[in-house]
């Protein structure tokens, strides 16, 4: 697999033509705060969608209060879909801006639902993550960053995540100097994040369609023989994570072929 990089305004000479032949995804910055356009996320984007380059969009979470995050969603959703359409938007947490951040977390993501965006992430720093308490569940996908010292060996994450930020001091092709490099690292593929979910058909005569990826999960549907399901991902117990009704739904993979 190629390399996965997030781009912003401090890679500001780029050779998207080369950075192409390396870059499976890149993730762009669009903002920090409400206050700050990041100033190379327009010829980022441009340049990604000249090269073909797949690309997600994040912002730097500045907000003071629920309000406040609700506002930062709706720049950053206006900002990020003026050149072309993100296959997801990420929200940048990594400074305690109120006393709970939680809260202000979520009123960002559920504004952001609202706007139209599909598929959500959240990026948290790494040793704030307890003591902000984001409520993940709410997210499709988990981003967190993490570092070793001597900046080449790679340390995991203490918590569980689908994309590990593992190096700021990577290196890729059309870029001079250091940039961000991540990797995948739950069950997520990177199909996922390109938007090229898997079909599947069911083999069972009824398969249950269930709130959570357990035996136990509240029966909200059923798919008859033969129906086609789209899967998200497969976690390490065999439930696919699906969509029903537009809320995320479990089945389980044996049953799907």
């Amino acid at each position: 697999m190629k390399k996965i990089v997030d781009l912003s305004k401090w890679q500001n000479k780029v050779n998207y033509n080369e950075l192409g032949k390396e870059c499976s995804l890149a993730i762009l910055r669009v903002q920090d705060g409400s206050v700050v356009k990041d100033s190379m996320y327009g010829i980022h984007a441009k340049g990604c969608e000249s090269m073909c380059i797949p690309y997600g969009v994040y912002a730097f979470a500045r907000f003071t209060s629920t309000e406040d995050a609700k506002v930062e969603a709706k720049d950053f959703y206006a900002r990020a879909n003026v050149y072309g359409k993100p296959l997801f938007y990420v929200i940048d947490v990594e400074m305690k801006t109120m006393g709970n951040m939680r809260a202000g977390a979520e009123a960002y993501l559920q504004q952001l639902r609202l706007l139209g965006a599909e598929k959500i992430g959240i990026y948290i720093a790494h040793h704030e993550y307890e003591d902000f308490n984001i409520k993940t569940s709410s997210a499709d996908f988990i981003w967190l960053p993490r570092y070793h010292q001597n900046g080449r060996d790679l340390i995991a994450p203490k918590y569980k995540c689908d994309l590990h930020q593992y190096t700021d001091r990577g290196k890729i092709a059309g870029i001079t100097g250091s940039v961000d490099l991540n990797r995948l690292t739950g069950t997520k593929s990177l199909q996922w994040f390109l938007g090229e979910d898997q079909s599947y058909r069911v083999t069972a005569n009824h398969l249950n369609i269930r709130e959570q990826p357990s035996m136990s999960g509240k029966i909200v549907g059923t798919l008859s023989k033969s129906g086609k399901v789209i899967v998200l991902s497969v976690d390490e117990n065999g439930w696919a994570e699906t969509k029903y009704k537009s809320k995320k739904a479990y089945v389980f993979r044996s049953y799907l072929d």
